[in-house]
């Protein structure tokens, strides 16, 4: 069945792809991140970065036309699955340090 609604569930999905293509890119940042705070002895979840990324994700999206309280909503699941990746990726360098000494 070919609706009017195919050609936009198609632009959904090519949209979906790239959101998930960055969202690879952001997850090979917090690699890197997870890198640095292991080594400074930081932990994974900073409250207030948290707070502070969630807030200006959330203006950012009241200014692009986003309803209210979505950005918000998207970026507390991204910044929970990137503190939980954070924290696996952590564990596994302090058993790393372990088995090395």
């Amino acid at each position: 069945m070919n609706s009017p609604l195919t050609g936009l569930r198609s632009e959904i999905d090519e949209v979906d792809r790239q959101l998930l293509v960055l969202l690879a890119r952001r997850f090979e940042v917090v690699t890197r991140v997870a890198a640095v705070k292991s080594g400074a002895g930081l932990p994974a979840r900073i409250g207030e970065r948290i707070i502070e990324v969630i807030g200006s994700r959330e203006e950012a999206g009241l200014a692009l036309g986003m309803p209210s309280g979505a950005a918000a909503a998207i970026w507390s699941a991204i910044v929970e699955q990137s503190c939980l990746y954070e924290e696996r990726l952590m564990q596994l360098a302090a058993v790393e340090r372990q088995l090395s000494t």
